[in-house]
């Protein structure tokens, strides 16, 4: 087994499939794929995988930037897999180009983890726990704060993350706007790709009235970048009358004059940028 924990009368190790890790400096690396497996049970009970547990939880964090908490899975019966399967064989989660941890959307990078797995005995309240740190490391992948070209693949400086407007009205890049506001932003990391959206983790737009206070503000996770959402393919327009409308989803009144409009981009290697425009809403 790998990692250490345990005890409160139960027995068990953490199992990772041996073709998918390697382990160049006592920490387990995956390269190509990963799961783990949670073998447990109650000798009391039985010594089968399971025997006297009630269920599983696999918890996983980062080890670098803020240490984020980025996936989580209950398992209720054996075999306890971290991605699931487990009749017989548990799913592998490929480490291919772009992969992100399931549920939570978050990227993979080549970095340290660490992995918490929580046993919960049948009719008790008390909880034993196993943990284990690993790394990934992908040809497929880049670092968080990678200073290359990511993924293994080579150097040289990284390129900078291209953002734009692409409509403020509908169709159109007009500074003046009457009773209809589109703001659409195109946004691509070189590095991934030059199709919107690629190497793009997500996009805040961001409305700013005639006094500089914030009126309006929309995330958007996937192309196109649309701050009043639509996108599949064409962007909703907003349509207004001025003095007699508020802004979507809030009570701010719309009003004439210059407003600013802000996106800020997220890539999915962290990094970010910022575009503002002005507009004049008539």
């Amino acid at each position: 087994g790998i990692g250490g924990g345990g005890g409160g009368g139960l027995a068990g190790e953490i199992r990772a499939d041996t073709a998918l890790v390697r382990d160049p400096n006592g920490q387990p690396t995956f390269r190509d794929g990963m799961y783990l497996r949670m073998l447990v049970w109650n000798p009391n009970r039985g010594n089968d995988d399971g025997d006297g547990i009630d269920f599983v939880e696999f918890f996983i964090q980062e080890q670098f930037g803020d240490f984020r908490d980025v996936y989580s899975r209950r398992e209720n019966n054996p075999a306890f897999c971290s991605f699931g399967g487990g009749e017989p064989l548990c799913n592998v989660l490929r480490l291919r180009d772009g992969v992100r941890w399931p549920d939570t959307d978050i990227p993979i990078f080549n970095e340290d983890y660490t992995a918490t797995i929580v046993a919960h005995p049948s009719g008790s309240n008390n909880t034993v726990s196993w943990n284990v740190d690993f790394t990934v490391d992908s040809p497929n992948l880049r670092r968080f704060n990678d200073s290359g070209n990511g993924g293994g693949n080579g150097g040289g400086r990284q390129q900078d993350l291209v953002a734009y407007f692409a409509q403020t009205g509908p169709g159109n890049q007009d500074t003046y706007i009457d009773g209809a506001l589109v703001f659409q932003v195109v946004a691509y990391d070189p590095g991934r790709g030059t199709d919107d959206g690629d190497g793009i983790d997500s996009v805040l737009h961001e409305i700013f009235g005639p006094d500089g206070g914030k009126v309006y503000e929309r995330r958007e996770n996937n192309v196109h970048y649309c701050a009043f959402s639509g996108g599949e393919p064409d962007c909703d327009v907003f349509r207004f009358t001025v003095g007699d409308s508020d802004w979507e989803g809030t009570n701010n009144r719309v009003e004439a004059g210059t407003h600013r409009l802000r996106a800020t981009v997220r890539a999915d290697d962290g990094r970010t940028t910022t575009i503002e425009t002005t507009v004049v809403i008539q």
